[in-house]
């Protein structure tokens, strides 16, 4: 797809008879969220041969996100205002990044200006004997689809009951469950995140092995005496 061009507009007698005066060539529109100005300053200070140019680019908060940065490094967003500003400016080209657009917007939201827009309207129809029935087909009668950002599917209570779950239905999967298995799947687990343990208990039942042997060589030796 073809990107759209800024408007552009020359201002200036010069532009059909160079007079001295200066030409002044201006890029989109103030109050839009980039304009600029290219003049020629020497000449506008009466100077008939200054080849001064100015090259002027506001920036402003509106569909572009302009950052701190731009306060440290205002000739590299200078440079990365347009293609052509490359060839122009020798600084680092750096660019603003559109503000995306969130499309998806709050059903609270449509339903406030929704309310504002019909509902005293409703009041009038129902004063005047109109059942809801009517007054709905009414309203939206020879109109299709929905508000931009709002889709049946994500605010439908008739699916909700699909998304809740209850203790009860997961009893079965619970009784079900070996705790048995879960408990020496869980110590194993223990003794391969924490190889110490391993080591300590290693080292109990050796010395538990090592008094029993001990007790036992006792108990002999007292009754062979």
């Amino acid at each position: 797809m073809k990107a759209l061009a800024d408007k552009s507009e020359c201002r200036g007698t010069a532009w059909r008879n160079d007079d001295g005066s200066g030409k002044t060539f201006y890029v989109g529109k103030r109050g839009n969220s980039k304009f600029t100005r290219v003049y020629e300053k020497g000449k506008q200070f009466g100077d008939v041969n200054s080849p001064w140019v100015r090259f002027e680019t506001e920036f402003r908060a509106g569909d572009i996100e302009i950052p701190l940065d731009v306060l440290l490094y205002p000739g590299s967003y200078l440079g990365g205002a347009y293609p052509i500003c490359k060839a122009i400016f020798k600084t680092e080209a750096k660019r603003m990044d559109a503000k995306t657009e969130t499309v998806n917007l709050s059903f609270d939201h449509k339903l406030f200006h929704a309310r504002n827009q019909v509902g005293k309207m409703v009041n009038f129809l129902r004063d005047i004997g109109w059942d809801d029935t009517k007054i709905v087909d009414e309203l939206v009668k020879g109109i299709e689809g929905y508000p931009k950002g709002l889709q049946p599917e994500q605010y439908d209570c008739r699916d909700q009951t699909q998304k809740i779950q209850y203790i009860h239905e997961e009893q079965k999967a619970i009784d079900d469950l070996n705790m048995q298995t879960l408990l020496d799947d869980l110590l194993d687990e223990k003794e391969t995140a924490f190889p110490q343990d391993r080591e300590k208990q290693h080292i109990k039942d050796i010395e538990l092995e090592e008094r029993i042997v001990s007790n036992f060589l006792n108990s002999k030796g007292n009754s062979n005496v």
